[in-house]
């Protein structure tokens, strides 16, 4: 079998919104509200949040999300809503209201569904699993 090497396969997400009709003004308004949202509406913390939720609260259409997030962020939407459930993680894990929760029941006050896919983001996000980060921050 043949590989290309990677410089030679085009760039399937530059490919995908090569007819965009975004311009660099409105790239940077969607990018500023899809972080403000988080942000201010935590939205992360609904385990059914999808782009379609976000782009219907926000009035963006979806397609241009995508493109903000894949080419402009450099980060999936999955990913970009990860990040918030990682660092929300965090900081419910140092706050003593959740001392008695367990790390999934944690996970899921902060939006993760799965015990799985928590730790693999986790892990992914941290570089550690979630025990360990734990245990490398104990008080």
């Amino acid at each position: 079998m043949i590989s290309k090497p990677k410089e030679l396969i085009p760039n399937a997400e530059v490919t995908k919104y090569k007819s965009s009709n975004l311009t660099p003004e409105l790239i940077e308004k969607y990018k500023n509200a899809l972080i403000q949202i988080m942000e201010k509406e935590k939205l992360y913390l609904d385990h059914r949040l999808s782009i379609h939720s976000v782009s219907k609260k926000l009035n963006i259409p979806r397609q241009y999300i995508s493109e903000v997030l894949n080419v402009h962020m450099n980060i999936s939407f999955q990913d970009f809503v990860n990040e918030y459930r990682v660092e929300a993680f965090v900081k419910y894990l140092q706050n003593d209201q959740y001392a008695h929760y367990t790390l999934f029941g944690i996970a899921t006050e902060v939006g993760f569904s799965s015990k799985s896919s928590f730790n693999a983001t986790f892990k992914k996000i941290k570089g550690l699993t979630p025990t360990q980060f734990k245990k490398s921050t104990a008080k």
